[in-house]
């Protein structure tokens, strides 16, 4: 793995130094007095404990404007644990490592992956029946039901957690549409698919002693959401060969035109100049498979695209068929929500996190291939071959 050069590196300290400050680094441990688990329907979502929502509102740095940071929480982006009743997203679905292809890019193998799959049905959330079903939520235990939700209250504002690191290049799908190659045992339709990747360590220190804490954050804030006597399966951490713990964001792709319109504000997912928008349009969005643009213009009626709200060098929309190019081992500032489900059905633990947004930090270093030899484009074929002059 090469270094990065010194601009590269002094991009990585300024953004670290102004995640320290923004207080909401999960590089800095001191991070969780600021966080707590709220109920969301049947689901869990992390929020900030209340008085602390002006926390960590600082944005990558190279997207502020004027010198006024913009919020990450951009209402264009992914929100984890809304489970409104506008919403037509049917699967919810978080992708596990388990027998995941590590494809190194290569989009055509088929998602074959065991998942722990969140259903839309909220009977199988939580409640189930059985009023012995109780999750302990910030080490109190509580029943796993919306009963404490107050009628007409808003839903919780996520917090948007920050960390520095590599995304893998194994087990990446953050393609433009997660590899999908048609209906299958993960994505029932287009409409489901949420492109994921795993994250790890960046591997250059002081990133690297910070990743360690990350993880360890990351894990105490997972259990102090827990459901007596559920395991909480893959749907999150990983653990790699070499024995690195890994985590998996995913990025929700489409959003029902509905539930954009409750938002209330005006849509900025799909940027506004022309000649860039085009590549965000139905008609011109890379498919792994074209033969599920048919699928794909279908939703055109009732689903808006939300582009992966990732940013390069130049503080540019990377373009969907860039993705993999721009992103796959790249280190990034990450921004994302966490949200937990219990799944009655298979009795698991789920959380998952949503990307709100990426920023490019260095960019991946590409293995050198072979020079090419130039090939003619007319053969002559009546040029005979020089001869070797003998040796004396």
């Amino acid at each position: 793995m090469a270094s990065p050069n010194l601009t590269s590196m002094n991009r990585l300290i300024d953004a670290r130094d102004r995640l320290l400050a923004s207080g909401l680094y999960l590089g800095d441990s001191s991070i969780t007095s600021n966080l707590q688990w709220v109920h969301n329907g049947h689901a869990h979502v992390l929020s900030y404990v209340l008085n602390t929502q002006s926390h960590g509102v600082h944005a990558c740095a190279n997207l502020t404007d004027n010198g006024v940071t913009v919020p990450s929480d951009d209402p264009s982006m992914s929100h984890a644990g809304e489970a409104t009743a506008n919403s037509t997203d049917s699967s919810n679905t978080v992708p596990s490592d388990d027998g995941s292809p590590s494809h190194g890019g290569d989009t055509t193998a088929n998602r074959t992956d065991t998942t722990d799959t969140i259903p839309s049905d909220d009977s199988s959330l939580c409640l189930t029946g059985d009023a012995t079903v109780h999750t302990t939520v910030n080490s109190v235990t509580l029943p796993s039901d919306d009963s404490l939700d107050r009628p007409g209250s808003p839903p919780p504002e996520p917090a948007v957690l920050r960390a520095i690191v590599r995304i893998d290049s194994d087990d990446f799908w953050l393609t433009a549409d997660g590899g999908y190659l048609g209906p299958n045992t993960v994505w029932k339709e287009i409409a489901d698919v949420k492109p994921s990747c795993t994250v790890t360590d960046p591997g250059l220190d002081p990133i690297t002693s910070d990743y360690n804490v990350v993880i360890h954050v990351l894990q105490d804030l997972t259990q102090k959401c827990v459901t007596a006597g559920y395991s909480s399966g893959t749907s999150f951490f990983s653990t790699k060969d070499t024995g690195a713990i890994r985590f998996k964001l995913r990025h929700t792709l489409f959003e029902s035109l509905d539930a954009a319109d409750t938002d209330g504000e005006e849509d900025s997912s799909t940027p506004s100049d022309t000649a860039v928008s085009e590549a965000f349009s139905f008609e011109r969005w890379p498919l792994t498979k074209e033969k599920n643009r048919a699928e794909l213009l279908s939703l055109k009626s009732t689903h808006c695209i939300l582009p992966l709200p990732a940013y390069d060098l130049e503080n540019h929309i990377i373009r969907p068929g860039s993705y993999c190019r721009v992103l796959q081992g790249a280190i990034v500032e990450v921004h994302f929500t966490l949200s937990h489900w219990a799944i009655a059905a298979v009795k698991r633990d789920v959380y998952g996190g949503d990307i709100e947004r990426i920023c490019l930090l260095v960019p991946p270093t590409h293995t050198a291939t072979t020079k090419k030899r130039r090939i003619p484009f007319l053969l002559e074929t009546d040029v005979t071959p020089p001869k070797k002059s003998a040796k004396v």
